[in-house]
């Protein structure tokens, strides 16, 4: 059979790690990442299970896969199409969410069991680190000694795993190949060394995934998201590169300007006078304008992304350079909502 989904998309993911018929594929994922190292998972149960949505509305999805296995320790689960720079924030607060509702009024503290959060990124979120599995916890700053090891954060940045499929040696090396390229897999030509029973399970689910109407525009439905989430980040990329732009272009035309005018004072003194101040009012007045033109641009784009028509010339141009960059910010985190 013939994979023809992207394992990356979240709804293909869910559909085969949050499926109580395919706990073993999870099981075996949890124990590659979690051994060697740590008590090896034996079951699990998923306490969020994937369901089938006939009627369904996009709102309606939720994505992670929540679980707990045999020594009770929780799990929350999940693929990120496009990590946003939310996202750290939103990860600690979904770990956090899941420990605090462990207990009940009347409970005790020593019931709190473990909760471990696992994410793959289908993109970049930390471009100073080039490695592609990244483990948080909750550290002593000095000595490095944890102050509990209930929390355990797991990322894993997909695009920097770029072994080929005659270097894998564990099974946490297979589950990253596949994900990155299990889209155009024949299930009955696997290399050798996927050839392993879970691996070969995952993928044939993924196989049938679309062959259901319902199931194959959920997934064409969140492929679409993904792409608009990326065409609005590179858009926005391209607002703020035009707004460091305009400001370097600003400081340039000032530092002209102030030239020009101080070399046309006579005397010596004169033009050494000249040139610091023309400088300085140069560079004042090229900062603003640059700064004013480029948070402009900005403002427009965001308003053509949002589908809203543009203000009027003269009601920016009235606006001061922090009222331009608040509208610009209050867009911009309009977007991110969307």
């Amino acid at each position: 059979m013939l994979v023809n989904v992207n394992p990356k998309n979240d709804y293909a993911f869910k559909a085969v790690f949050g499926s109580p018929w395919h706990t073993r594929v999870l099981i075996h994922l949890l124990n590659a990442i979690l051994v060697p190292g740590g008590l090896r998972v034996q079951s699990v149960r998923i306490l969020n299970p994937f369901n089938e949505i006939r009627e369904w509305d996009d709102k309606r999805l939720i994505l992670d896969v929540k679980a707990a296995d045999q020594l009770g320790r929780l799990y929350n689960i999940e693929m990120q199409m496009v990590p946003a720079l939310s996202f750290p924030g939103r990860f600690l607060y979904y770990w956090s969410s899941m420990y605090g509702s462990q207990l009940k009024e009347g409970d005790r503290y020593e019931q709190l069991r473990p909760v471990i959060s696992i994410c793959f990124l289908d993109g970049i979120l930390f471009p100073e680190c080039d490695d592609y599995y990244l483990r948080f916890q909750l550290l002593e700053a000095t000595k490095h000694f944890p102050l509990t090891g209930d929390l355990d954060l797991h990322v894993f940045q997909l695009l920097h795993y770029t072994k080929p499929a005659d270097e894998l040696e564990t099974d946490l090396d297979l589950w990253l190949y596949v994900l990155n390229n299990g889209q155009g897999m024949d299930t009955e030509n696997l290399p050798s060394k996927l050839r392993v029973a879970e691996i070969v399970e995952a993928l044939e689910a993924w196989a049938m995934l679309t062959e259901d109407r319902t199931r194959r525009e959920i997934y064409e439905a969140r492929e679409k998201a993904r792409r608009d989430a990326e065409d609005w980040r590179s858009a926005l990329q391209r607002a703020e590169q035009r707004v460091q732009d305009s400001y370097i272009q600003g400081q340039e035309e000032g530092r002209q300007v102030g030239l020009t005018e101080g070399r046309q004072v006579g005397l010596t003194e004169g033009r050494q006078v000249g040139l610091t101040e023309g400088r300085q009012a140069g560079l004042t007045e090229g900062r603003q304008a640059g700064l004013t033109e480029g948070i402009i641009g900005q403002i427009r784009l965001c308003e053509e992304l949002l589908k809203r028509a543009p203000r009027a010339e003269d009601e920016l141009a009235a606006m001061s350079i922090d009222g331009l960059r608040q509208l610009a910010d209050q867009l911009r985190a309009e977007l991110r909502q969307r």
